[in-house]
């Protein structure tokens, strides 16, 4: 019985055990399932994360691509906007709406799902949420990334937002919405879409879900992006696919119940036989052998990692490394366990370092982590890490398993794109700053803009420095500020800087070869000589370069650049650069503008030109037109003359000698008058009257011959009126006829006092100038208009009314071009005007006056007179029968030469514009037909003939129309001289 029990209790003994037992495997087993399961689950998610960070940074980039592209000017309107942001969407369908939003906050363009312009207008600026948004984007310089939002297609999802500077202010900014779907389509492999569930969320509200919603055996990946947190959960998409991770074990269960029962009920054969016994101890070994072949593979793997595996404790410190680790610190197992990693960690990455390995040794670590480590040598390491705590056979933490990749390669890739990037966008800035300059350079001509602008451009781009335009004059090697910005207060009170300041080349150690190329920076000042140099040392300024301006190959001036840091030179050499490219710049713009200004002189100059020869002209025409009138004028008043001085030589008395007598001083008026009007267009002076005029003797002369006429007329209006003189040397003299210049002088004192309505002044001044004798007449008047100016010289053009004739100052430039001279006029409406009157100064001895006192003893017995006037045929005749002459009358020139034919005649008296034939004509006759014959010229351009010189042939005397008895007699007394010694004259 004892037997029986022992060999029952025996198998219900073992089975309860191997029952008890297959439940605890069938427990591990499902653990084993389970952690398989969240192991793959976390690699996936990993692999999401990534995917996640990787699809959103290549969105970023296209975000930039798109303000490149503004930068560049190629998407500067809505037209340039919408086809490059269709084109992104044409090639990435995924994204949400693409906008482009301005510096306040508002939508100007936008491309979308519905088509373009959807949401433009809309205000951004109105929502909380974005205002961070922007100012974020404006305070980065690289994308930003939203939080979970709505986007503006009302779905679910984040935002990219990218700001676009522009001179250092906001141009706007850039955005994109990324749908929570797309963001699942994009971020998960194509092979789990349908067997897993994802969920995005941050800080615990989800972006986009897969589908489903219970999270059982969850895989968790915390990835960090563009400074955000992103949680990703993922999880087999249905409870079939988790149910046959569990069937393995369910069967194992089920087996080893099965074995159980058996084993149960065979017990009492298996405990007595040994060899059973033996088998399961066999078995037992080759478990252990296969542990430790699986024990020594994983030493193997360990040993090959390409990651350095370092095993650590707070307490103990290091307590392993593999060989990856060693070279990667240059250091040996040995030299390494026993110290603490902190060691080798980059001092700036220490503090962090050291509370991630505490947040790993708790469990609560991210699963990577990045960080500099230092190896032997001084080399630094970018370190991409994650780990695991160490856990003994209780479950409490002995220490931290850490796995690092080297990505310094990556890293320093990732730097080299930065600075390319900066280089880019400073290159962009700086050919946006030049397009701009070259924009205002094109808009004006005035230097003074020109060097603003050149001085704004380099102050935008080298914030913090000192600028300012210095021109060189090359006669007097001296430099001069034109402009400067950016001086601090400190300086600019020292007014070393100040507009128009002008200071020795060599003062300045810029040195004779500073034009030749780019002087490089000099960092400290006070390595220079020059009291200029110390001024600016004392002034606290530490460093100087410059940048020569080119001008036709020749050097105009410098930019130049200085800071008052030390630590901040005035320019680095790419910096130069640009300078370089403003000067440039303003060099052609100052080319242009000195072009321009000196078109403007030569335009000014050729109508101030065209402008005398329009005046010579009129007044070309007007004495062609006044000698016409003076003729006519002059043979009508021969005949009134000469029939008055007939009457009077008929001895009447009283009453009608009194009237004959004014009639001839009425009569003599009038000639002078026509004598006036033919003078204002004589070129030339007249023969015999030209002498030595002293300017400060005429000036009082002409004053004290005036003053009772305009002292009269200005007191007659209720005016006071004072003449002021400021005459310069009392030798100053020209050559020219003094009546003449009197009368210029009296007319231009007129005209000055018929203009001061009031009280006024006028004032005469001589001097010298430039081989000019000069006589200025200004007066403080109404002044005269551009208009009236350019015709106050005109023939008969007056302001006077009906008291002026128009004719004092067309006469008077006459008179001044005939002497060589030149009249200009100046004037400013109700400031008065100026009249300044040239005159060549006299070079030698003055002319001496024609001799015209003659022996009158003599006289011609027999004359002819011709004309075809009859009345002045009747009175020349009549005149000369009074002087006892016999006289013979023809009505023309063939006329006249019949009767030489048929007498002896002494003299002939015959006029000049004839019918048939001229006088011209008749003289050359006469001298061929009757030899010895005188002939004297009687017309009424005598004046003019006179003036130019034009004696023509064969006659022997000019006598101008009207002629009075005593010129006649004067005339035969001339031509009929018995004293061959007096020479003829062209004057009576």
């Amino acid at each position: 019985m004892r037997l029986i029990r022992w060999e029952t209790g025996i198998p219900i003994v073992v089975f309860l055990g191997l029952s008890t037992l297959a439940w605890i495997g069938w427990r591990q087993d499902v653990r084993v399932a389970e952690s398989a399961i969240q192991d793959n689950n976390r690699l996936l998610a990993a692999a999401v994360g990534d995917r996640l960070a990787a699809y959103i940074k290549e969105r970023a980039n296209d975000l930039n691509s798109l303000r490149q592209a503004r930068f560049a000017g190629m998407m500067s309107n809505g037209d340039q906007f919408h086809l490059r942001a269709e084109g992104l969407r044409a090639n990435h369908p995924e994204f949400g709406t693409i906008t482009w939003i301005d510096s306040h906050g508002t939508v100007k363009w936008s491309v979308g799902q519905n088509g373009r312009d959807q949401f433009t207008g809309t205000d951004i600026g109105a929502l909380p949420v974005r205002i961070r948004l922007l100012a974020e984007a404006r305070a980065s310089e690289t994308a930003v990334l939203s939080p979970v939002m709505k986007i503006l297609d009302s779905n679910l999802g984040i935002e990219i937002v990218l700001a676009v500077p522009k001179a250092g202010q906001p141009d706007g900014y850039l955005a994109v919405g990324l749908k929570g779907s797309s963001l699942i389509i994009n971020a998960v492999p194509a092979a789990y879409r349908n067997s897993y569930n994802v969920v995005f969320s941050e800080s615990g509200r989800d972006i986009a879900v897969s589908d489903g919603s219970p999270r059982r055996l969850t895989g968790l990946h915390v990835r960090r992006i563009m400074q955000r947190s992103f949680t990703v959960h993922v999880w087999p998409s249905s409870r079939a696919k988790i149910a046959r991770h569990y069937q393995a074990a369910m069967l194992g269960f089920l087996g080893n119940m099965a074995m159980a029962t058996i084993v149960g009920s065979v017990l009492f054969v298996a405990i007595r036989q040994r060899g059973q016994a033996l088998r399961r101890s066999e078995e037992r070994k080759g478990i252990a052998d296969a542990l430790h072949v699986s024990e020594k593979r994983l030493m193997d793997i360990v040993e090959e990692s390409p990651w350095a595996i370092i095993e650590h404790s707070p307490a103990t410190g290091i307590i392993d490394v593999n060989p990856a680790a060693e070279k990667l610190y240059k250091l040996s197992k040995l030299e390494m366990i026993g110290h603490q990693p902190a060691e080798w960690i980059h001092p700036e990455d220490l503090e962090r370092t050291m509370r991630r390995l505490r947040m790993e040794g708790s469990g609560k670590a991210a699963p990577y982590f990045e960080n500099r480590n230092i190896d032997k040598d001084g080399g630094i390491h970018y370190m991409r890490w994650t780990g695991a705590r160490r856990l003994d056979a209780q479950g409490n933490v002995t220490g931290v398993i850490s796995f690092g990749l080297d990505i310094t390669a990556e890293a320093e890739v990732s730097e080299a794109r930065e600075r390319l990037l900066k280089d880019e966008q400073l290159l962009i800035e700086r050919l946006w700053a030049l397009n701009d300059l070259a924009r205002n350079l094109r808009t004006t001509f005035d230097r003074t803009n020109l060097y603003q602008f050149a001085v704004r451009a380099v102050s935008t781009i080298l914030s913090g420095r000192m600028c300012a335009i210095l021109l060189f004059d090359f006669a007097s090697r001296e430099l001069e500020v034109v402009e400067a910005a950016n001086m601090p207060d400190s300086i600019g009170r020292t007014g070393l800087f100040a507009r128009g300041t002008r200071f020795r080349m060599d003062d300045a150690a810029f040195g004779e070869n500073a034009g030749l190329s780019i002087q490089r920076p000099v960092h400290d000042i006070r390595e220079l000589q020059g009291r200029r140099v110390e001024a600016l040392a004392d002034a606290g300024i530490k460093s100087r370069a410059m940048v020569p301006i080119i001008v036709d190959s020749a050097v105009a001036g410098f930019i130049t650049l200085y800071s008052n840091s030390e630590s901040v030179p005035a320019a680095l050499p790419h910096e130069l650069e640009f300078v370089q490219g403003v000067a440039e710049h303003l060099a052609l713009a100052l080319t242009n503008s000195r072009l321009y200004f000196d078109l403007k002189n030569a335009y000014t100059q050729l109508h101030d030109a065209q402008s005398q020869i329009v005046q010579m002209e009129k007044l070309r025409a007007i004495g062609e037109m006044a000698s016409g009138i003076a003729h006519d004028f002059n043979n009508s008043l021969a005949a009134v003359l000469g029939y008055a001085e007939l009457l009077e030589s008929e001895c009447l008395e009283g009453k009608a000698k009194q009237y004959l007598r004014q009639i001839q001083k009425a009569a003599g008026d009038a000639t002078n008058t026509v004598r006036r009007i033919q003078g204002y267009t004589r070129r030339v002076p007249e023969p015999g009257s030209s002498s030595r005029v002293y300017l400060n003797a005429m000036v009082n002369e002409s004053i004290a011959l005036t003053v009772h006429k305009w002292r009269d007329q200005a007191q007659s209006r209720g005016a006071t009126v004072r003449i002021e003189t400021d005459l310069g040397d009392a030798d100053l003299h020209v050559q020219g006829h003094p009546s003449e210049l009197r009368e210029v002088l009296a007319n231009l004192i007129f005209n000055a006092v018929d203009s001061i309505e009031r009280d006024g002044e006028v004032l005469l001044k001589t001097a010298a100038r430039s081989g000019s004798a000069i006589i200025t007449v200004q007066d403080t008047g109404c002044g005269m208009t551009e208009e009236i100016r350019g015709r106050a010289f005109d023939p008969f053009f007056t302001t006077k009314g009906v008291e002026g004739s128009g004719l004092g100052l067309s006469v008077s430039y006459g008179i001044v071009g005939r002497h060589g001279g030149e009249i200009r006029a100046s004037s400013v409406p109700g400031a008065g005007s100026t009249f300044e009157v040239l005159l060549p100064m006299a070079g030698g001895e003055p002319l001496e006056p024609i001799e015209s006192s003659v022996r009158a003893d003599t006289a011609c017995r027999r004359a002819l007179v011709i004309d075809d006037d009859e009345a002045v045929l009747d009175v020349i005749a009549s005149l000369l029968r009074n002087l006892g002459t016999e006289v013979d009358v023809a009505g023309n020139g063939i006329e006249g030469i019949e009767l030489m034919k048929h007498d002896n005649y002494e003299v002939l008296f015959t006029d000049l514009g004839m019918p048939g034939m001229s006088g011209r004509e008749v003289a050359v006759s006469a001298k061929a037909s009757v030899p010895g014959i005188k002939v004297v010229l009687l017309t009424g351009w005598g004046e003019k003939l006179r003036s130019t010189g034009d004696t023509p042939e064969g006659v022997d005397l000019i006598l101008s129309k009207p002629v009075r008895m005593d010129d006649l007699r004067r005339a035969l007394a001339i031509v009929c001289s018995a004293h061959p010694e007096v020479r003829p004259r062209n004057r009576p």
